[in-house]
């Protein structure tokens, strides 16, 4: 089982599930060194100029005030913020209700490079655009922790890689989710969706959605991972995956679906894509 709580987890919570794992710094790449679920007292203030770990808090319910480094925030569901040795951060509860929230205490000779790739820097505040997805994840992080098994470290291993990249897809600059920008790019990543089946160029998106091309390419550079053009190809070769996989459809057929001018063009695309012809993808039953 986990082991005994340390000093610096606080005592100004209601009710908390945490643990602390060791973890060995010379071999561990990425690692969890402790995890848990805190409900905050009304009264909850924590302030500290250091602290030993590098650290995600994520708030799931509640409100409260933050002071990151030079950064002072709102804290209310869905807020995420990073911090470690050099970032000072006081926490505090801002409701009668108190505050609900989670965090991860990360290890690993790879971890800061990690958080970069997935633009969540110690400093960092920002929201999640579906954050019971996250509180989900967080809930994973926690039950492993106290999984009565040997493998409970790498459990936690894998379900943090997961977190990192799921908040990387799903994170958006502090106070930028209600405003106009993060809802253009919701709207034409929506219409990307519903329609790419016959959009086969950014500007051919950017004309439907009534936007710039050069504007739209710069929201995806900021509130997403992908170019419009790589996301749009996404989704155009998956559903070539499973048209060629799940149907009774030639690689010619389902070429001619997504508007390719040949089929030499859509299976240079699908090995761009996947790394093999279409035809190896073909129901076993087809290629017999």
């Amino acid at each position: 089982m986990p082991l005994p709580e340390p000093s610096y987890f606080s005592t100004q919570v209601e009710s908390a599930r945490r643990y602390y794992l060791p973890i060995d710094p010379s071999t561990a790449t990425l690692a969890v060194a402790g995890a848990g679920r805190e409900l905050c007292r009304a009264d909850y203030d924590v302030e500290r100029q250091h602290f030993p770990f590098l650290t995600i808090e994520f708030v799931a319910r509640g409100e409260g005030v933050l002071d990151l480094a030079k950064t002072s925030a709102p804290l209310q569901a869905g807020v995420a913020f990073i911090y470690d040795r050099s970032v000072p951060h006081r926490i505090r509860s801002a409701s009668e209700e108190g505050m609900t929230k989670y965090f991860v205490l990360i290890r690993g000779s790879s971890a800061r490079t990690e958080l970069k790739r997935y633009r969540l820097a110690p400093g960092a505040v920002v929201q999640l655009t579906s954050p019971e997805k996250i509180r989900d994840i967080f809930e994973d992080l926690v039950e492993h922790g106290f999984g009565d098994h040997p493998s409970r470290a790498d459990a936690c291993a894998v379900t943090l890689a997961y977190l990192l990249m799921k908040m990387g897809d799903l994170a958006v600059p502090y106070g930028q989710l209600a405003g106009a920008s993060f809802s253009t790019y919701q709207r034409c990543r929506q219409y990307m969706e519903e329609h790419f089946l016959r959009l086969t160029t950014v500007e051919q998106t950017a004309g439907e959605c009534h936007v710039d091309p050069a504007y739209m390419c710069r929201l995806f550079r900021r509130f997403g991972r992908q170019s419009p053009y790589q996301y749009l190809q996404w989704l155009r070769m998956n559903h070539a995956v499973d048209l060629l996989q799940n149907s009774a459809k030639s690689a010619k057929e389902v070429a001619e679906e997504l508007q390719f001018s040949d089929p030499a063009a859509f299976t240079r695309s699908v090995k761009r894509a996947f790394g093999i012809a279409p035809s190896r993808l073909l129901r076993r039953d087809r290629r017999a």
